[in-house]
């Protein structure tokens, strides 16, 4: 092969399967923190969800809400209550 001894060739490839190895290890690392992050997020997720239903469960529950939806305006959507100064976070800011 062109003037390459037969040890010399031997040394490439081995050093071409060493870097090899080295790849596919940090391939996988980074493929695990991947997962890792997305099983992450999926559970956020998740979570909002659940709190989003109930939070609709309980504004569907509501008895002066039951068949009735209004409609939310920027002033209504802003999360606070003028009377009480204090934050609305549940469904009870749409059934007022």
């Amino acid at each position: 092969m062109m003037g390459l001894r037969r040890s010399r060739l031997a040394d490439m490839f081995i050093g071409l399967l060493i870097e090899n190895e080295n790849l596919e290890e940090k391939l996988f690392m980074q493929n695990l923190k991947l997962k890792q992050e997305r099983d992450e997020f999926l559970e956020n997720d998740l979570r909002n969800i659940s709190y989003k239903r109930i939070l609709l469960s309980e504004l569907i529950s509501r008895p002066k809400c039951a068949g009735k939806w209004k409609s939310s305006s920027t002033t209504e959507a802003g999360g606070s209550d003028s009377k009480s100064g204090r934050r609305t976070g549940t469904a009870e800011r749409w059934c007022k």
